[in-house]
């Protein structure tokens, strides 16, 4: 009787916190600091100019920072971080064995790059406001998202932008759109299990936190690579979310917030909505397109249906496709008519070695040239020489 009694405890525990076995792990010490006055200061922490809020011990960009020869670092006690800037060098390519998914600041950093302001989004604290742009991201519209749930970039429906761009916050792209931020979110977090590197599905839900969020973008759904792609295959990777949203994307009469706000594309119209939603002069949307469709189904008939041709139809890592439903493991297969076209087929998210944050070299891009299945031909299979 008490053997059991015991077993029911032991499976009650289990249970209870199955849904956090996935987050941060270790002595609270490898980020928090009481005081803000410990000596010696950790080199963990890589941020000066404190204390910072959440007693942390440094910024985003302090602990998210680190050599290029370890994009995924492990802190003294033991949790395992993703390297999203490189302090030492920037390397000649990108990709997984020298980045992790989201690309790497380093190339628009003037610390380590040469300041290019077109290879990487313009984060305060990494490099200064963009020469060009200003504060204002290019396809600004605060109208396409009116009314989200977490909270509009900003704060609300701004004709521009008042401040710079952050890793998180009212005006970051991870955690609530408010001073809140990704306050909780590492506590909670219900994706990958980096200590294992085991793919995890993140199951979209809470209003504390963005724990159970993909990345911690509010809203967002996906699943998660367990070591951030650093090693990835057409069969270990992200599962992103995408949707097949035909209406309301008229370039004269755009109409928002989309149908699906659960979108890998959403999170990215959240800044750049003009480039969501106003693809072509027609509703329901179809061709000739004005802007490059991002929330769309890979069509399964024309070039399209060949989709990584040199592969017959398994999972691109250079140029990989969003699902209508996230799988409960990583997919090696794309299937046109089904699977969608998304910003980060072609994009990296923070930053690249090509001009526009693009997974490859759009010059070198040849139409009728090559037999190479690269780049933009991945989808446009008969574009090249093949």
């Amino acid at each position: 009787m008490k053997r059991g009694l015991l077993i029911v405890v032991i499976m009650g525990i289990m249970l209870l916190f199955a849904g956090v076995a996935m987050a941060v792990k270790g002595p609270c010490s490898d980020c928090h600091t009481m005081h803000y006055s410990q000596t010696p200061w950790p080199s963990d922490w890589q941020s000066t100019g404190g204390p910072f809020d959440f007693l942390l011990g440094g910024t985003c960009i302090g602990c998210h920072s680190g050599s290029s020869a370890n994009p995924v670092k492990t802190l003294s006690g033991g949790s395992k971080v993703p390297v999203v800037l490189f302090t030492d060098t920037c390397p000649s390519d990108q990709g997984p064995g020298v980045t992790l998914a989201g690309g790497n600041f380093c190339w628009v950093d003037d610390d380590v790059g040469s300041r290019e302001d077109e290879k990487g989004h313009n984060v305060a604290g990494i490099v200064g406001v963009d020469s060009n742009l200003g504060y204002d991201p290019p396809g600004w519209d605060p109208s396409y998202t009116s009314g989200f749930t977490f909270g509009q970039v900003t704060g609300g429906d701004n004709a521009s932008w008042s401040e710079q761009l952050t890793c998180a916050g009212t005006f970051g792209c991870h955690g609530f759109h408010t001073p809140k931020g990704v306050g909780g979110s590492h506590h909670n977090n219900k994706g990958a299990d980096p200590s294992t590197n085991s793919y995890g599905k993140v199951p979209a839900t809470g209003t504390d936190n963005c724990g159970g969020y993909y990345r911690f973008l509010a809203n967002i759904e996906g699943g998660e690579d367990g070591d951030w792609e650093y090693t990835a295959n057409e069969s270990d990777h992200n599962e992103y979310k995408g949707a097949d949203i035909t209406s309301g994307r008229n370039v004269e009469d755009p109409t928002g917030p989309p149908g699906d706000q659960t979108t890998i594309s959403y999170l990215c119209a959240e800044c750049h909505g003009v480039f969501h939603s106003r693809i072509t002069d027609q509703d329901p949307y179809s061709t000739p397109y004005l802007r490059h469709p991002t929330d769309t189904v890979l069509p399964a008939s024309g070039e399209y249906q060949y989709y990584n041709p040199d592969n017959a139809n398994v999972y691109s890592i250079e140029a990989p496709v969003a699902r209508v439903t996230i799988p409960d493991s990583p997919s090696s297969t794309v299937t046109p008519g089904t699977d969608i076209v998304m910003c980060l087929s072609c994009h990296r998210a923070h930053g690249s070695p090509y001009n526009d944050i693009l997974r490859w070299d759009y010059s070198q891009i040849i139409a009728g040239q090559g037999t190479e299945d690269e780049g933009c031909f991945v989808c446009h299979t008969q574009k090249n020489a093949d």
